[in-house]
Formats: C-alpha cells, sequence, structure tokens
C-alpha cells in the first residue's frame, strides 16, 4: 500500500501543478509525471490477481490519472514531451522468465555432460 500512497502523492503534486500554475512554470513541474509512470509499471507488477484489493485501488489511480490529460487539454498546451500515459498492459513475465533462463542453461549442460560421458566411455 505505500506504493499506492508514492502514486497518489505524486498524483496530486501533478493535479495542483495542472490547475494551479501557468504555462512556464508546468515544464519544471511536470517530472512528477516520469515518476508516476515508472512506480506505476513496478507497482502493476506486483498485481498478480486482478481482484485484490491493491489491484482495484490500482485501477482506480489509472482512471484519476486519465483524468489529468482532459484537465492538460484544457491548458490548450502540448504536455505529449513531458506528461506520459500509463502502459494498457503490463505483463507479469516471473514464469516465462524463469522457464526461458531454466531452459537457456540445461540445454548446454546436456551438452556438455553428453561428451564427458562420450569421453568417459572411450
Amino acid at each position: 500500500m505505500n506504493k499506492l500512497y508514492n502514486l497518489y502523492e505524486k498524483y496530486s503534486k501533478l493535479h495542483d501543478a495542472l490547475t494551479t500554475k501557468t504555462k512556464d512554470e508546468l515544464d519544471a513541474s511536470l517530472d512528477p509525471s516520469n515518476d508516476c509512470f515508472y512506480d506505476y509499471v513496478y507497482a502493476r507488477y506486483l498485481c498478480v490477481d486482478e481482484n485484490t484489493k491493491y489491484c482495484v485501488k490500482l485501477k482506480n489511480f489509472k482512471s484519476n490519472y486519465e483524468k489529468l490529460f482532459t484537465i492538460a487539454k484544457g491548458k490548450e498546451y502540448d504536455f505529449s514531451k513531458n506528461f506520459k500515459h500509463l502502459p494498457e498492459n503490463v505483463y507479469n513475465n516471473i514464469m516465462s522468465t524463469a522457464l526461458l533462463g531454466t531452459t537457456i542453461g540445461i540445454v548446454p549442460l546436456f551438452g556438455v555432460l553428453y561428451k564427458v560421458i562420450e569421453l568417459i566411455i572411450k
């Protein structure tokens, strides 16, 4: 839940910056958008089951964050260079990474063992 707290803290900074600051001040104050993006990706990796309370709160955060883009469009200023959209789907590749790493490690091992056993038999 600490991740969610940090995300909402950065969200509130972005919201305040978009609603109260002028166009010139916004460029310097939109750095939390990058932080939100990377923190969201990390928090999303922790979300294994979509129906947990954590994942539901994370979806709510994403919908609130996306509402900031309507505020940004109302300012009539191009924020695309420093105001990032959150990714649609972050895949949990834990299982595929483990299987791929194991396969890549075992195949050469079998090759070496085959040659060693062949030398021992001769």
